[in-house]
């Protein structure tokens, strides 16, 4: 809860909205942001609120989810398609490489 709280008062301060929005419009951007968005989808306990914080596009983000502004949702679901299937294998591929650390490293991680 406290890491959410700071990342709210960090964008606020530095103003990565107003740093974002050249971005926002930028397919090529946004296709970047869903793939790191994917990385929330896959691996347990990252947030994809915090991801794009941190990218600073969340609010453009909603406001595109609360509008269906398809000309933002697109490219962003392009980018969390693309980036599911390849961090999905790179995860397949850990684990075939060596199971039981990863193994180790999940149930702890939980």
């Amino acid at each position: 809860m406290q890491k959410h709280i700071f990342l709210i008062v960090f964008e606020k301060s530095l103003n990565l909205n107003a740093i974002a929005s050249t971005f926002a419009s930028n397919p090529i951007y946004l296709v970047f942001a869903g793939f790191l968005m994917s990385i929330g989808i896959v691996v347990p306990g990252i947030s994809n609120t915090i991801i794009l914080m941190c990218l600073g596009i969340y609010s453009t983000y909603i406001a595109a989810i609360s509008s269906v502004n398809l000309s933002i949702l697109i490219p962003l679901a392009i980018g969390v398609l693309c980036g599911g299937i390849i961090w999905l294998k790179i995860i397949s591929i850990l684990l075939k490489l060596s199971w039981m650390q990863w193994l180790i490293v999940l149930v702890v991680s939980m």
